[in-house]
């Protein structure tokens, strides 16, 4: 018996996701070090639940994320709460 299957599961729950990935701060300071020597505003895709577009928000930089999963952007949305970031649904 042949199973239908995606590789999108483990973006169904975004607690488990920030706790598997959330460690992972070297890579937010390389991107932020990108967007300061690249003025403008950035797009990331597949932001997930934000854990790359929220410290750069929090640095200054003006960023939109963008996702396919409404699970992961709403966690982003409410991790988020209260800074100037944008998160989009595509």
């Amino acid at each position: 018996m042949l199973l239908e299957h995606n590789n999108l599961e483990e973006y169904q729950d975004p607690i488990n996701y920030d706790l598997e990935f959330g460690g992972e701060i070297n890579k937010y300071n390389f991107y932020l070090e990108l967007a300061k020597i690249n003025p403008g505003e950035v797009l990331e895709l597949a932001c997930g639940t934000g854990l790359t577009t929220i410290p750069l928000s929090k640095s200054g930089i003006n960023i939109t994320g963008v996702d396919i999963s409404s699970a992961m952007l709403y966690y982003a949305r409410v991790k988020a709460k209260g800074l100037p970031v944008t998160f989009i649904k595509r």
